[in-house]
């Protein structure tokens, strides 16, 4: 009996190890095809050139993630979640406002801050701008990834802009929260470009000012009024 619980235990051990094995291959993967696809373009590296840089064939590839499009969806989600996550947060955390333009200001720095305070290394930048290119990414980035991961979020979002702004249809808002999206995505790479070591001047001064610049400007255009439509 003895002997059968030492070999149950050290069936369960390595049954363990396995799966942890199993789980740090996955993240090795991900982590180099991240580097790589920042570094180099989606276009321009191809699965060996992950397997290689990884330390694993191509099997394990098709084995923990199926494909190359799975691939670049396991990477915009791992990336996202958190991001979206943080959002959703602060979202929830939204004090009772009676003004009008405090709600709307609240409901986007909800939105915006979380994406302005990533570190600004090298790295992050450019990870930052594959997850920006994954989001318009149409061939390995169809709909299905958009709903799985952005839908929740962009619809509490859109949903607290319409309780702020009630006057707006929801094609309003709608538009005004894509413009808002577009806004924030190159404000993030601007703001990276900015604080980099060696950086341009790009025709902007203070780079604090981004921030709160940007929330003004979104918050203008969710609260501009329709134009008259006579």
């Amino acid at each position: 009996m003895a002997g059968r619980a030492v070999r149950s235990r050290g069936v369960k051990a390595a049954t363990v190890a396995v799966a942890n094995d199993s789980g740090d291959t996955r993240d090795r993967i991900l982590d180099v095809a991240e580097r790589l696809f920042a570094a180099r373009g989606i276009e321009n590296v191809t699965l060996r050139d992950i397997t290689s840089e990884a330390g694993v064939n191509l099997a394990a590839i098709h084995y923990h993630l199926g494909s190359r499009e799975e691939l670049l969806r396991a990477i915009f989600v791992r990336r996202m979640m958190p991001l979206l996550e943080e959002r959703l947060q602060r979202l929830r955390a939204m004090p009772d406002l009676s003004d009008t333009g405090a709600q709307v200001e609240h409901i986007v720095r909800a939105f915006v801050e979380p994406a302005m305070e990533y570190d600004c290394s090298t790295e992050d930048f450019l990870v930052h701008r594959l997850i920006t290119r994954l989001t318009v990414y149409e061939v390995s980035n169809p709909v299905d990834v958009f709903d799985y991961v952005l839908r929740d979020c962009h619809d509490r979002f859109l949903e607290a802009f319409g309780r702020a702004l009630p006057g707006l249809d929801r094609d309003q808002l709608a538009y005004r929260f894509e413009f808002m999206f577009g806004l924030v995505s190159h404000a993030t790479a601007l703001r990276a470009k900015l604080m980099a070591p060696d950086r341009e001047n790009h025709g902007i001064g203070d780079p604090d000012r981004l921030v709160p610049e940007l929330v003004m400007s979104i918050v203008a255009i969710f609260t501009a009024q329709e134009r008259d439509k006579n």
